[in-house]
């Protein structure tokens, strides 16, 4: 309580200094800086709001943390504050955070994962949550992931791109054709080909396997969801050199992106992707 001489009061002054006209007392278990007129002993609240925490501010405004050692050092004060060394200008009483002790960031640093940790947590909750998957399938979510869904059995799948489609039992491909820019796509394949099986495999519909851009704009259109395909890796006539003789470019929904390899290149030489033919 401010006031004058005995009138005023203090909740464990732990330290005190003086400019010489005046006492600066941190008023530890009060949380504030105390300002003490020696000629008259008038006591009033140079800084602080009385609540325990760190905010920097003019005045009441600002607050501290059990304050409890104090320094003055020309036209300014210092004070140890907690896990902080606050600097208070006497004239105007403000008062900025000079510098955080290491377990002071530690914290703050273990504050900030952890509330990004929730933060993912509820976005991949709220992603799970708008997703539907197939009879027998539970919704999984994963911090950082894609929500999947999970059977009995443990076997996991990814909604829209290689669920289940209806009640069927796992096949990756659609129904039907479907025709978009100008094009007229062909059912995607059931089984995952090499690239010159692939080009076989549209040759003998009479079609050919789509170039990079076509496949590109298709999956822009969002018009295979909208069809009820869904497609993982998928071959193109695209060629991307690199002296391969069959060089391939696929596109992955599982990714968000796009994947590219050489068919002769070392290491990728038997890698197996799904065709879909245009005409």
């Amino acid at each position: 309580m401010d006031g004058k001489g005995l009138a005023a009061s203090f909740n464990f002054p732990l330290s005190i200094t003086t400019d010489g006209t005046n006492l600066f007392v941190a008023d530890t278990l009060n949380n504030k800086i105390r300002k003490i007129v020696i000629a008259t002993g008038e006591v009033t609240t140079l800084a602080g709001s009385g609540t325990a925490v760190e905010v920097d501010g003019t005045g009441l405004a600002a607050s501290f943390n059990k304050p409890y050692s104090i320094i003055t050092s020309g036209n300014n004060l210092y004070v140890e504050d907690n896990s902080t060394i606050r600097k208070i200008v006497i004239a105007n009483r403000t008062v900025t955070t000079l510098a955080k002790t290491a377990a002071q960031l530690a914290s703050e640093a273990a504050a900030a994962q952890a509330a990004a940790a929730a933060a993912a947590a509820a976005a991949a909750a709220a992603a799970a949550a708008s997703i539907t998957c197939p009879s027998g399938y539970t919704v999984q979510y994963h911090i950082a992931s894609l929500p999947s869904c999970s059977d009995s059995s443990g076997n996991t799948c990814y909604p829209g791109i290689n669920c289940p489609i209806g009640t069927g039992t796992g096949s990756t491909g659609g129904t039907g054709t479907l025709i978009q820019g100008g094009l007229t796509w062909t059912t995607p394949s059931a089984t995952k080909f090499l690239w010159g099986n692939a080009d076989s495999y549209c040759r003998g519909q009479s079609a050919r396997l789509p170039t990079l851009n076509e496949l590109n704009n298709l999956f822009n259109s969002g018009a295979i969801a909208g069809h009820g395909w869904v497609l993982d890796y998928t071959w193109t006539s695209t060629s991307l050199g690199n002296g391969s003789n069959s060089a391939y470019y696929g596109y992955s929904t599982l990714f968000g992106g796009y994947g590219i390899g050489y068919y002769n290149e070392p290491g990728f030489t038997n890698m197996s992707y799904l065709a879909t033919c245009v005409r």
